[in-house]
């Protein structure tokens, strides 16, 4: 929850900067006002309910598991997180430079796109890199975290339609005009290539790097219990598929 906060709140704070702190949000007020209540809030509570480390067999028959946590120091927690929050303002400077940069380039129309397209488009990178991020945290996966995964991000783009439907019928005045937003942001390349893939995929390939050479190089006792099942499930689905255990 904290680092979805500080991700999305970076970004914020970073334009205050490049908009020489005029109080101008990036971001459509609706936006604002629903990241925690319908992007992001739900499929951080599935992974808290439904995450776990190894099976309850495998903690049970190693309990040297439960050292991780009990023999962890101050240091340590603040340490990792550190890491986070390291991690976290990489991913906001991904969302908003990557999105700058590509909104400052003319179309073949010679028109940039407005200040509430561009913000429509960090903000759903900012969303689908805490969401992808979530998703390469989890292990445990069942049908209530693919379901609440895929809801997050798909719901989003329900949103911008719903949303722009909304200001053609009812003008908001003072309001950033988001009439009509979905069709506008579906159409437009730059926000598919940086908000969906480019902003998100830059953001979280150090991530990827750097939890993959850890688990290799340096594994934790629960890392390498996690590879055993893997490789226990994987030989059990193969005698499955190939009839062995018949």
């Amino acid at each position: 929850s904290f680092y979805k906060n500080w991700v999305f709140n970076l970004t914020m704070l970073i334009y205050a900067f490049y908009s020489a702190f005029s109080a101008q949000p990036p971001y459509a007020s609706g936006l604002i006002a629903t990241i925690n209540l319908l992007f992001s809030s739900y499929v951080i509570v599935a992974y808290a309910v439904t995450e776990q480390d190894v099976a309850p067999a495998t903690a049970l028959a190693y309990p040297r598991l439960y050292g991780e946590t009990r023999c962890s120091t101050r240091n340590g927690f603040f340490l990792r997180m550190a890491r986070y929050y390291l991690q976290a303002s990489w991913h906001a400077c991904a969302a908003f430079f990557v999105v700058l940069y590509t909104s400052s380039t003319p179309a073949n129309d010679g028109i940039c796109p407005t200040l509430w397209e561009a913000g429509a488009t960090m903000f759903t990178a900012v969303i689908v890199t805490i969401n992808a991020k979530l998703a390469m945290a989890t292990r445990y996966w069942t049908w209530i975290n693919h379901l609440l995964t895929w809801l997050s991000v798909a719901s989003l783009f329900l949103f911008y339609y719903l949303y722009g439907l909304v200001f053609l019928a009812y003008p908001i005045q003072g309001a950033a005009n988001m009439a009509d937003a979905g069709v506008t942001l579906f159409s437009s390349p730059n926000f598919w290539l940086a908000g969906v893939l480019a902003a998100p995929g830059i953001a979280l390939t150090p991530d990827f790097a750097i939890d993959v050479f850890s688990r290799l190089l340096a594994p934790t006792p629960a890392q390498v219990l996690q590879e055993a099942e893997q490789r226990s499930e994987l030989r059990a689905a193969a005698v499955r598929a190939l009839g062995l255990g018949v």
